[in-house]
C-alpha cells in the first residue's frame, strides 16, 4: 500500500496547477499582446514617440520597483525577523501588482485609442475600463503571485504568518480563482482575436464560438475540482471538526469512523486514540482519587496521633527541665554547706594547735608528778584497784563514744571523723575535769603537802576548761547538723553519768584511804591518771588533726564534684531546650503537614468534580443502564 503525501504537499501542487501553470501559459498571449500593441501603435499614429516613451517608462519603473523591493527584503533577511520577512514579501507583491495593472493599462488605453481614435475619452470610460481590468485580469495573476511566494516561504518555515496558508482561506480562493483565469484566458482569446482582425483576414472560427469553447472547459474544470475538493477535503475536515468540538465540550466517548488512508483519515484515527487514551486516564484519576482521599484520611488519624503524643513530649520535657533545675540548687546549696564546714575545720585546727601547747606544758608538769610518783609508788600499789575500776568505766565511755560516732556518720558522713574528735575532745576534757576535781580534793587533804599538787590541778582544770570552750566553738561552726550534734549532747549526757559512777567508786576509795598510804597512793594514782590523759589528749588531737585534713580534701572533692555536677546539669538543661526546640519543629511540621493535606482535599475534591462532569465510558455505561 502506497503512504499518502503530505496534505500541505498536495495543496501546493493544486496550487501550483491551478495559479502557476495558467499565467505562464498565458505568457505567449501577454507577450504577444504587447507586441502588437506597440505594432498597432506605430502604424496607426503618425508619433511613435508616444510607444518609444510608454516602452522607456516602463522599463525605469520595472527596473525601480526591483531596487526598492530588493533593499527592503534584505532588510527583513538582515534582521532574522519572519514576521518582517513575510511583510516585505506582500509588500513586493503588492508593488508588482500595481506596476503590472498601470503598465497594461497604459497600453490598452493607448491601444484603443489608436485604433479607434473617436472613442470618448472620458475620465467615466477610464475608470469603467480600469475596474473591469481589476476584476478579469489582475485579480488572477495577483492570486497566482500570492501563492507562488507563500510556496517558497513555506520551504522557510515561514508559512505560518501568512493567513494564505490556511485550508479555509485556500478552498475560499480555488473557486472565483478558477473563474477570473477563464475570464482572463477570454479577454486574452478576444484581444488575439482583434489582433488579426486588424493585422490579416478574419480567422475561421468566430470570436463568439471560441468564447463559448472556454467558458465550458472552465465551467466544467470548476465543477470537477469542487466536487472533489469537497468530498476528499472539506466533508471529512468538517467530521473532524465536530469531534473535536464534542471532545471540548467534555464527552471523550467520541469516535471517529474515517478509514481514509490520506492525512485527514490519519488525523482522525489519531484523535480517537487521544479520546480513548483520555478516557482511561479519567478513568484512573477518578479511582486514584478516591485512593488518594482514602489515603489523606489515613495520614489526618496518624498526624493527629504524632501531635498527641509530641504535646506529652513536651510536657515530659517540661517536667525534666523543672527537675534538673531543682537538682542544680541542691548542688549549690550543697556547695555553700560544705564551703561553711571547712571554715568550722580550719578553726578546729587552729584550736588544736593551741590545746597542743597546753599538753606540751600539762606533760612536763606531769613528768614532775611522774618523779614524785615514783617516790611513793609503794603507797599507790593499793590504790590501783580503784584505778583500775576507773579505768573500766573508761573504757565503757569509749564504748558508749565510739556508738555515738556511728550515729554521727549516718547523718553526715564526710565530717563523722571531726564529730567523734570533738566528741572525744568533750570527753577528755570533762575527764580531765573530774582529775583535776579529784587532785584538787587530795591535795586539799594533803595539807601542806598538796599545795604543788593543787597548782598542777587548777592547770590541768584550766587546759580542760580551754578544750571544752575549744569544743564549744567547734559545735557552733558544726550547726549544720543539728540532728547529729544532739546525738553528740545525749551522748555527752550518757558519759557524764559514766563520770559519776567513776566519781562515786573514787569515793569510796577515798573513804578507805584513811592513812597516809591511802593518801600517797591517790596522789600517785591521779598522777598516773593525768599523764594517761595527756597522752590521750595528744594522740586525740593528732587524730582530729588528721581527720581534719581528710575532711578538708573531702570538702574539695565534695566542692569538685559539685561543680561537675552543675556543669552537667547545665549541659542537660541546654539538651533538653534543644530536644523542646526539635520537637516544637516537628510539631510545627505535622501541623503543616496537616494543613497540605487539607488543601489537597480540596483540590482533590476539585478534580472529582471536573472528572464527573467529563463524560467518561464508564459514565456512559450507568446513564445506558439507567435509561434501559
Amino acid at each position: 500500500m502506497t503512504t499518502a503525501k503530505p496534505l500541505s504537499l498536495k495543496l501546493f501542487a493544486l496550487t501550483e496547477l491551478i495559479f502557476i501553470l495558467p499565467p505562464l501559459l498565458l505568457a505567449p498571449y501577454a507577450a504577444l499582446g504587447g507586441v502588437a500593441d506597440v505594432a498597432t501603435m506605430l502604424t496607426f499614429m503618425k508619433s511613435p514617440l508616444v510607444p518609444l516613451s510608454t516602452g522607456a517608462l516602463t522599463i525605469c519603473a520595472l527596473l525601480a520597483f526591483l531596487v526598492i523591493w530588493r533593499i527592503r527584503f534584505s532588510r527583513a533577511t538582515a534582521s532574522g525577523d519572519a514576521k518582517k520577512l513575510a511583510s516585505a514579501v506582500r509588500e513586493g507583491a503588492l508593488l508588482f501588482l500595481l506596476f503590472l495593472i498601470l503598465e497594461m493599462l497604459t497600453g490598452h488605453i493607448i491601444f484603443f485609442k489608436a485604433v479607434t481614435p473617436d472613442l470618448p475619452a472620458s475620465k467615466l470610460f477610464v475608470l469603467l475600463y480600469l475596474l473591469i481590468f481589476l476584476s478579469f485580469v489582475s485579480a488572477p495573476l495577483f492570486l497566482s503571485f500570492i501563492l507562488t511566494i507563500e510556496h517558497s516561504l513555506s520551504s522557510m518555515q515561514l508559512y505560518v504568518e501568512s493567513p494564505f496558508f490556511s485550508l479555509k482561506n485556500r478552498m475560499n480562493i480555488i473557486i472565483p480563482s478558477l473563474v477570473f483565469n477563464s475570464i482572463a484566458l477570454l479577454t486574452t482569446v478576444s484581444q488575439t482575436h482583434r489582433l488579426r482582425t486588424l493585422i490579416g483576414p478574419p480567422p475561421p472560427t468566430s470570436l463568439l464560438t471560441t468564447q463559448l469553447i472556454v467558458v465550458l472547459a472552465s465551467v466544467t474544470l470548476t465543477i470537477i475540482v469542487q466536487k472533489s475538493l469537497s468530498r476528499t477535503i472539506v466533508q471529512p475536515v468538517a467530521r473532524l471538526k465536530g469531534l473535536l468540538e464534542q471532545g471540548m465540550n467534555g464527552d471523550v466517548t467520541v469516535r471517529s469512523r474515517e478509514l481514509a488512508q490520506d492525512e485527514i483519515g490519519f488525523l482522525s484515527r489519531t484523535s480517537t486514540k487521544f479520546f480513548i487514551t483520555l478516557d482511561e486516564n479519567f478513568q484512573a484519576i477518578k479511582s486514584e482519587s478516591q485512593q488518594l482521599i482514602s489515603n489523606k484520611e489515613i495520614l489526618n488519624r496518624e498526624v493527629e496521633r504524632v501531635h498527641g503524643a509530641i504535646s506529652e513530649i513536651v510536657a515530659s520535657i517540661d517536667e525534666a527541665e523543672n527537675n534538673v533545675a531543682g537538682q542544680a540548687r541542691q548542688v549549690d546549696n550543697t556547695a555553700v554547706t560544705v564551703e561553711a564546714l571547712g571554715k568550722g575545720v580550719e578553726l578546729l585546727n587552729k584550736a588544736l594547735e593551741q590545746q597542743k601547747e597546753h599538753i606540751i606544758s600539762s606533760n612536763e608538769v606531769a613528768a614532775s608528778f611522774d618523779r614524785q610518783g615514783e617516790e611513793i609508788r609503794q603507797a599507790v600499789e593499793s590504790a590501783m584497784q580503784g584505778g583500775e575500776l576507773l579505768d573500766r568505766q573508761n573504757r565503757t565511755t569509749y564504748d558508749k563514744l565510739e556508738e555515738t560516732s556511728g550515729g554521727i556518720q549516718a547523718v553526715v558522713r564526710q565530717s563523722e571523723n571531726l564529730i567523734e574528735a570533738n566528741r572525744l575532745v568533750a570527753d577528755v576534757a570533762n575527764q580531765t575535769n573530774l582529775l583535776a576535781m579529784n587532785a584538787a580534793i587530795e591535795a586539799a587533804h594533803a595539807g601542806e603537802a598538796g599545795k604543788g599538787f593543787s597548782v598542777v590541778a587548777d592547770e590541768i582544770r584550766s587546759l580542760a576548761e580551754t578544750t571544752a570552750e575549744q569544743s564549744r566553738e567547734i559545735s557552733a561552726t558544726l550547726r549544720a547538723v543539728v540532728e547529729a550534734i544532739r546525738k553528740i549532747d545525749e551522748d555527752n549526757q550518757e558519759t557524764l553519768r559514766s563520770f559519776n559512777k567513776t566519781n562515786d567508786a573514787i569515793n569510796e576509795i577515798t573513804d578507805l584511804i584513811t592513812r597516809l598510804r591511802e593518801f600517797t597512793e591517790s596522789f600517785t594514782r591521779g598522777s598516773h591518771q593525768v599523764r594517761e590523759a595527756m597522752e590521750s589528749i595528744e594522740v586525740i588531737n593528732q587524730g582530729i588533726h588528721n581527720q581534719s585534713d581528710a575532711m578538708k580534701e573531702g570538702n574539695q572533692k565534695i566542692l569538685s564534684s559539685a561543680a561537675t555536677l552543675r556543669s552537667a546539669s547545665s549541659d542537660v538543661l541546654a539538651s533538653v531546650n534543644t530536644i523542646k526546640r526539635q520537637t516544637s519543629h516537628i510539631d510545627r511540621a505535622g501541623l503543616d503537614l496537616l494543613r497540605t493535606n487539607r488543601e489537597t482535599d480540596k483540590v482533590v475534591q476539585t478534580m472529582q468534580k471536573m472528572v464527573t462532569e467529563i463524560k467518561t465510558s464508564e459514565r456512559k455505561a450507568e446513564m445506558s443502564h439507567t435509561n434501559g
